[in-house]
């Protein structure tokens, strides 16, 4: 599909070819992942794929390179956009019109597409990329990510056969960035279309991609393999790699589900409870927001938010797109005037009415987009003017971009660096200095490991002077490494505030990858549960349903079932342990058969160290299918099995979608559920159980049918033995044992 040969590309006064002699080819349907060092080439080869490279930025190229049999020599980059779709790293520049459903449709109208086809190819990219909700919303009041779920969304309309990627996630949160990667996966398997991805945040993706070609720089020939090849001798690997290499796993997992089956030696030999980190010291307030309430058009994007930040600290500033971090930022630069409350900065200082010399005292902010922070004709010139106009040392903003960027050539213009030398030059130029608070919206987007390495000393620095740091990041392995505290936005509201140790590494969706693979099954899940399981339990007793023959049977079958359900872990969604549990309860009744769906499930999850937040949900669902059983009406002989078999087949599937309850609010997380079936907290109750059932149907009814098939088949060939031992073990326990009385003597 896609072929390099001999490839070369050198710019205009360069003293060095970006790419030399680059020979290789990526086979349709394939997803390609490049890597590298921020300003090894990346985006240029990128570029090359569609011709943009060098027929827009100028330069040479030497060499051929092919795209479904047409040349970038001879089709420049208007004869190759029904082939090749392309999303730069900076989403908000290829935008052309207002709203949303506009911008997905241009593609398509220069393209001359018929309207019909344009209309169900916007309503398939609005489910597919989750953007329903936003399709009338101006373009203008997107957030970053939103605007990058858009912008591929602009791209997929015209259906290409090629898509080229440059750090589609960059701006993206942990879920939103599964969901878009989902997606492109959908692309790759269902559609064979073949994606050519750049992406610094290798924890995201790499586990999804076929082959992965590395860029070492430095005139170095690149390497071509796949994924394991690659990371066995890559420097920039993603932090399940680097722990791999330190425990000595080979080869190493690319995956955190890999990385745990690994590690499980590992988890034994460390302590359950981490030592408790000492309070950092803090030193003077730098910014308070008071009931800080900010409106966009009657748009809540700040709801009633306080928070403090003093002197020293680093604080993370998390959430979902579009939870309000940017405006949280924006007020503490005058840039947005609350509708209530307040926001503050050193010596109860109103941002709003600061002359800008006197806010750069303050604060200062580094955008989502740096370059609009950027205005010089060369880097130097850049750094000259950040020293005359900070009053520092002539050579502190060249030295500060130098140790986040490494070697940069100060006479390139800021336009013509990639994203992430760009943003280091931003950083520097606000570092420079030194204001008593710092905000970086999105620091490490474009930056590689190595930049991002040097970013957190040179913070690390700063907040050991005094100066406090705050950090709106989609960025979980920063936020976990750097900050001391974190704080959780949702809605516009601060839904979390705490160290970052217990925020960030005890959530499902913002916990690092060495976290996640490290973290002990939750016992604590166990302690919590066996209360409620004994007050089940007691209450059966109480309520005359069970006694102490009943208790030890009981324990006999929830030991058997506890043991039949690790049996079935390689099959998909299949439960043996239900082959039991449904008899039982219809024998028992749907008393006894609830306590031992409970009680079954609670001993398996001690018995495969599999407990969770979602024991509870696990319980329930399994105790009802025992209670089910006990409720079903009376048959006999071949009647009763086939009415045993039904609704072993209806439970088991139920079964899954009880369990998506706990799934379901993080579902973009980990199944690429679209956005449009997930839990939305102020929808109706009617939309939200269409929205359940809806992501019942499209994450877990592939699990959920082999479970009930393999139920009901397994009733109506062993479900009559099986009845037959439960009956005469019911009689010995005397369940239905019969009670008469004589009547008494006869004075």
């Amino acid at each position: 599909m896609i072929d390099f040969d001999a490839v070369t590309v050198t710019y205009p006064d360069a003293a060095a070819p970006v790419l030399r002699n680059v020979t290789l080819h990526v086979p349709d349907g394939e997803l390609c992942l490049v890597i590298g060092g921020t300003g090894t080439g990346k985006s240029t080869l990128l570029g090359t794929v569609n011709g943009l490279v060098p027929h827009f930025t100028g330069g040479t190229l030497a060499g051929t390179v092919t795209v479904a049999g047409r040349t970038t020599r001879e089709h420049p980059p208007r004869d190759l956009a029904d082939v090749v779709g392309v999303v730069g790293q900076d989403p908000r520049a290829s935008f052309v019109t207002d709203t949303v459903t506009d911008e997905l449709a241009y593609t398509m109208e220069s393209l001359a597409l018929p309207q019909d086809v344009m209309r169900r190819r916007v309503e398939d990219t609005l489910d597919l990329l989750g953007l329903d909700e936003l399709r009338e919303r101006p373009l203008s009041t997107l957030s970053g990510g939103q605007a990058q779920r858009v912008a591929i969304g602009a791209v997929l309309t015209a259906h290409p056969r090629v898509l080229v990627l440059d750090e589609p996630t960059s701006a993206l949160d942990p879920a939103a960035a599964e969901e878009v990667l989902a997606a492109i996966q959908r692309l790759v398997h269902d559609l064979g279309m073949t994606v050519l991805m750049a992406e610094h945040r290798l924890e995201r993706v790499i586990q999804y991609a076929d082959s992965v070609i590395w860029l070492p720089g430095e005139g170095r020939a690149i390497e071509h393999g796949t994924p394991a090849e690659i990371m066995a001798c890559s420097p920039v690997v993603p932090p399940v790699v680097d722990l791999a290499r330190l425990a000595g796993w080979s080869p190493a997992p690319l995956s955190v589900r890999d990385a745990r089956r690994a590690a499980a030696e590992l988890r034994e030999r460390l302590p359950g409870t981490p030592e408790p980190l000492a309070r950092p010291d803090v030193g003077a307030l730098v910014a308070r927001a008071d009931r800080l309430t900010v409106r966009y058009d009657g748009l809540v994007a700040l709801n009633a938010v306080d928070l403090t930040v003093h002197s020293g600290e680093i604080v993370a500033v998390m959430g979902r797109n579009g939870s309000g971090k940017s405006t949280l930022f924006n007020a503490f630069t005058g840039l947005v005037r609350p509708a209530r409350g307040t926001a503050r900065l050193a010596g109860d200082a109103d941002p709003r009415r600061l002359r800008p010399q006197q806010l750069v005292r303050h604060v200062g902010l580094v955008p989502q987009q740096p370059g609009d922070l950027l205005c010089a004709e060369t880097v130097a010139a850049e750094c000259t003017t950040a020293d005359r106009e900070s009053a520092v040392d002539a050579g502190t903003t060249a030295a500060l971009l130098g140790q986040i960027a490494g070697d940069l050539d100060a006479s390139r213009h800021p336009r013509d660096l990639s994203e992430g030398q760009r943003l280091a030059l931003a950083l520097a130029v606000v570092l420079a200095g030194a204001p008593p608070l710092v905000l970086l919206d999105e620091p490490t987007r474009g930056l590689d490991y190595a930049a991002k390495a040097r970013l957190v000393d040179a913070l690390r620095r700063l907040a050991a002077e005094g100066h406090a740091i705050m950090l709106a990041t989609h960025d979980v392995e920063l936020a976990a490494e750097l900050s001391q505290r974190t704080v959780v936005l949702a809605a516009g509201e601060v839904v979390a505030d705490g160290p970052s140790r217990e925020v960030v590494t005890h959530s499902p969706v913002f916990a690092p990858q060495v976290a996640k693979v490290l973290a002990h099954d939750a016992p604590w899940i166990f302690l919590l549960v066996l209360p409620l399981l004994l007050l089940v339990v007691a209450a059966e007793i109480a309520d005359g349903g069970m006694d102490a023959k009943a208790v030890a049977l009981l324990g006999i079958l929830s030991g058997i079932s506890a043991l039949l359900r690790p049996l079935t872990g390689g099959l998909t969604g299949v439960q043996l342990m239900f082959f039991l549990l449904v008899p039982a309860g219809r024998v028992f009744g749907p008393g006894f058969g609830f306590v031992l769906g409970n009680v079954a499930m609670f001993a398996s999850a001690v018995l495969t160290g599999g407990g969770g937040p979602w024991l509870p949900f696990q319980m329930l669902a399994a105790g009802w299918v025992g209670l089910g059983a006990g409720l079903l009406p009376r048959a006999r002989g071949r009647a009763e099995l086939v009415l045993l078999a039904a609704y072993g087949m209806v439970a088991g599937i139920a079964y899954g979608f009880v369990l998506n309850l706990w799934f379901w609010p993080f579902g973009t997380s980990n199944t690429g559920a679209s956005a449009a079936v997930t839990f939305v907290p102020d929808a109706p109750l009617a939309e939200n159980l269409r929205r359940w059932l809806a992501f019942s149907m499209s994450t877990s009814f592939g699990f959920d049918i082999p479970r009930g098939v393999a139920t009901a088949v397994a009733i109506l060939v062993i479900g009559r033995p099986v009845l037959l031992a439960l009956r005469r073990a019911s009689r010995r326990a005397a369940f239905e044992a019969p009670v008469s009385f004589d009547p008494p003597d006869a004075p």
